[in-house]
C-alpha cells in the first residue's frame, strides 16, 4: 500500500503540471506565450529582429530593404505615427503578421516601418497585438 501511496504522490501532480501546459498551448486565448513568445507572429522571409533595431531614422528604402528583406506587406496611406512627436508618413512596410501558429490562437508581434514622401524611414515600431 505504501508504494500506492508514493506513486500517486509522485504522480498526481506531474499529471496536473503537464495537463495545464498542454492546455496552455492548445487553448491560448491570444495569451502572451511566455515559453515562446513569436509562437504565433509569422515573419517576412529575411526579417530579424537583429536587423530590425539596426533600421534608423533618415534610412532610405533601398537601406532598409537590403536589412530585413521584402515586407509582408506594404502600402501608401496618409497618416500619423504614433511617437510621442506625430510625424505624418505616406508608405508603410510590415514585416510580421499573425497567423503562424494554427493550432491555437496567441499574442503575436508587429513590426512596421513608416516613411515620408521622400520614401526616408520617419519611424519604426514594434507592438503586441492581442487580437
Amino acid at each position: 500500500m505504501k508504494k500506492l501511496d508514493l506513486f500517486l504522490a509522485i504522480s498526481l501532480p506531474i499529471f496536473f503540471i503537464s495537463a495545464i501546459i498542454t492546455l496552455y498551448f492548445f487553448i491560448g486565448f491570444e495569451n502572451y506565450n511566455i515559453f515562446y513568445p513569436h509562437i504565433d507572429t509569422r515573419f517576412a522571409n529575411d526579417f530579424s529582429i537583429e536587423n530590425f533595431d539596426k533600421v534608423e531614422m533618415g534610412m532610405n528604402k533601398a537601406q532598409v530593404k537590403n536589412l530585413l528583406g521584402n515586407p509582408i506587406n506594404s502600402g501608401e496611406s496618409i497618416g500619423y505615427t504614433d511617437d510621442f512627436i506625430k510625424k505624418e508618413f505616406i508608405f508603410y512596410e510590415k514585416y510580421s503578421t499573425d497567423g503562424k501558429y494554427e493550432i491555437s490562437d496567441f499574442a503575436w508581434e508587429s513590426f512596421e516601418v513608416y516613411y515620408d514622401i521622400d520614401t526616408l524611414v520617419i519611424s519604426k515600431r514594434s507592438i503586441w497585438y492581442y487580437d
